[in-house]
């Protein structure tokens, strides 16, 4: 009676097989299972980073992003620097050539204002001087009288009438040697004289000597302004 061979049993038998007859080795029988060794236990899974990890890592990257964007602003800011640096210079520049301009209009101004009030004050001082003391007129007088070489032929004084007054009475001594001849002239303003002769005129009148001597300060002022 053949015996039944269990399922627990068929895991050992092995398969028979023919030897072959040249001599070679015959085929490996089949492993049995004792014979086969156990498979290597999977990897284990990657471990997960922890939240300190993870902060670590976030705040490595701030801190590299903002020290990149620091030094990217530092040097576009230095750029933006340089140029806004080179337009206030320019600025600054043109804004003391116009305040030296304006500084430099403003003392001529401040220097011709300050020469017309001088002229205003000289004149109004003279006026009053002459008016005061006429005899101030006497030494224009001489100064005319001298300026004329003593060949002149036929010398003419002109004076206001009352000029010719006090040249009469503090000059006689000194016209009583001279060929002169005194003519009054009542339109001539009192301070001044001219001296005509057949070759020269000397126009010491007080407005003429008031014109030269505004004309050498630049100016152009009338002693009746």
């Amino acid at each position: 009676m053949s015996k039944i061979i269990s399922k627990e049993d068929s895991n050992t038998f092995q398969r028979w097989q023919l030897v072959p007859l040249d001599g070679e080795q015959s085929p490996p029988a089949l492993r049995s299972p004792e014979n086969i060794p156990p498979e290597p236990p999977p990897p284990p899974p990657p471990a997960l980073p922890t939240a300190e990890e993870i902060e670590a890592v976030r705040r490595q990257a701030r801190d590299e992003g903002f020290a990149a964007g620091r030094d990217e602003g530092y040097a576009a800011g230095y750029a933006e620097g340089q140029v806004r640096a080179g337009e206030e210079a320019a600025q600054l520049a043109a804004l003391m050539t116009s305040y030296d301009r304006a500084l430099g209009t403003l003392e001529q101004e401040l220097a011709d204002e300050m020469l017309r009030l001088a002229l205003d004050m000289a004149k109004q001082v003279l006026r009053e001087g002459l008016r005061v003391k006429p005899e101030a007129m006497l030494p224009v007088v001489r100064e005319a009288i001298g300026e004329l070489v003593q060949t002149t032929r036929h010398p003419v004084l002109v004076l206001h009438p009352d000029d010719a007054a006090l040249v009469r009475r503090h000059l006689a001594s000194e016209l009583a040697t001279l060929p002169w001849k005194l003519m009054e002239d009542g339109q001539m303003t009192r301070g001044g004289c001219r001296v005509e002769s057949e070759s020269v005129e000397i126009d010491a009148t007080l407005e003429n000597r008031w014109k030269r001597l505004t004309e050498a300060f630049g100016r152009h002022d009338n002693w009746e302004g």
